[in-house]
């Protein structure tokens, strides 16, 4: 639970920030009473997060870096500094690719439905995965595909990104 309670206290900080940059017609909106110890912007140049629908399922991000180093499960940290998240064995995900200072070049993602831990077969799974460059920041960007996971160990590349311009495909 709490890869989940960091990765919704990045978004609500992401949401907040852009409601300030915001121009709403000479009104201002109120962000929610929040302790401030909480309350802080964590911008970076890269995230990647991937969700899925299917309960009791384990769904993996996996990333190669520029360097052709792998980051996954079993190893969460990169030498430049890109962070996965805590694996998420079942549940609905998700799970967080984040590096501050990315290095440019080629980033290959991928996710493997690794199991499922249902007691009954059930079957395929969607996962939606979101890129984003410069998170957090004026300039963000983000661009989000969708697949269809039909079968357990399962890996599919579902995209490339390199210098921040996202190669891949929506494939439903």
């Amino acid at each position: 639970m709490l890869n989940i309670a960091v990765i919704a206290l990045e978004e609500f900080n992401e949401l907040a920030e852009w409601c300030k940059r915001q121009r709403w017609g000479g009104s201002k909106i109120t962000i929610p009473k929040t302790d401030e110890k909480y309350m802080k912007n964590f911008e970076s140049d890269l995230r990647i997060v991937v969700s899925w629908d299917a309960d009791n399922t384990d769904i993996d991000l996996m990333i190669t870096e520029p360097s052709g180093q792998e980051i996954f499960y079993g190893n969460k940290c990169s030498l430049t500094g890109g962070i996965l998240s805590y694996d998420i064995l079942d549940g609905y995900g998700p799970e967080e690719f984040i590096h501050k200072y990315a290095p440019k070049g080629k980033y290959t993602v991928y996710t493997n439905y690794f199991a499922s831990h249902e007691q009954s077969l059930i079957g395929a799974a969607t996962i939606t995965v979101t890129f984003y460059s410069n998170w957090g920041r004026s300039n963000q960007k983000s661009e989000t595909v969708t697949y269809r996971l039909n079968d357990e160990d399962e890996k599919i590349k579902v995209g490339e990104y390199e210098e921040f311009t996202l190669k891949g495909t929506v494939i439903v």
